[in-house]
């Protein structure tokens, strides 16, 4: 078992080596995503800020006879009334006070709207309730119970379809089923890819280590890519450990 685990080690550094390509592509573009975001997050609260400013405007006071004072009226889009404010005189207080806007103010002076607001219309019946607004009621609609996914045996004899044995490798990467990794294994290795025989035997290994037949087809994989002195170590090692008869008889044929 010591050898499995340095042929992982060795075999997660070549897949690391030859991924690394992709994980820079994929890490550039997500920095170009962020800095997309983020251009168009600004741009949207910028135009955001912009129309919720409040519109101030002025307008004659009619209040004093003979005497002309400026007020600022603000505009609420909140509520349906006029809140107008005196112009601040010095030693004077602060305090604002809420008056309504006289009707002759009305008739003469008009009044300049920047951006159209919306204010609430006033009902023209007297004592007429408005009803309610409804409540916000949020329906939560509830799932199905989910149905128990029924495992499906591909059969697959004698293929070359590509498409056939990438279904059953992403099958494995959800259910990690050890009879779609002996599967794959003993596939690649019927079609001399010893390579993906090699890894899919190993994968099988990692679910259950006692399964003989992917110790059998990693060391055949291995022998036949050219590591023949640490197949037959790796045999000798399964052979005293288990004293498999099918390990015997292979040990002889590899020698």
């Amino acid at each position: 078992m010591h050898d499995i685990h340095l042929l992982e080690k060795q075999w997660e550094a070549y897949n690391k080596k030859r991924k690394r390509p992709l994980y820079l592509a994929l890490l550039s573009l997500l920095v170009v995503l962020s800095a997309l975001y983020t251009f168009v997050t600004w741009k949207k609260n910028r135009h955001a800020s912009a129309k919720e400013q409040i519109t101030v405007v002025q307008a004659e006071s009619k209040s004093s006879p003979g005497k002309k004072m400026l007020s600022k009226v603000i505009i609420d889009k909140t509520i349906d009334r006029l809140d107008t404010y005196p112009a601040a005189k010095p030693k004077e207080s602060t305090q604002d006070y809420p008056v309504a806007a006289p009707a002759s103010m009305a008739e003469s002076s008009p009044v300049e709207v920047v951006e159209d607001i919306p204010i609430l219309k006033e009902e023209s019946s007297v004592g007429y309730n408005r009803p309610a607004p409804p409540k916000n009621v949020i329906h939560v609609k509830k799932k199905p119970p989910m149905k128990k996914r029924k495992k499906i045996k591909l059969k697959i004899f004698e293929t070359t379809s590509v498409s056939a044995y990438k279904d059953v490798e992403r099958r494995f990467k959800l259910s990690h089923d050890i009879d779609d990794a002996l599967f794959l294994a003993r596939g690649y290795y019927r079609h001399g890819n010893y390579k993906k025989a090699e890894y899919w035997a190993l994968q099988a290994n990692k679910v259950d280590n006692t399964v003989e037949e992917s110790w059998l087809i990693f060391i055949k994989s291995k022998y036949n890519l050219g590591q023949k002195s640490e197949a037959k170590h790796i045999l000798e090692s399964y052979i005293r450990k288990s004293g498999s008869v099918a390990a015997r008889k292979l040990m002889k044929k590899l020698k």
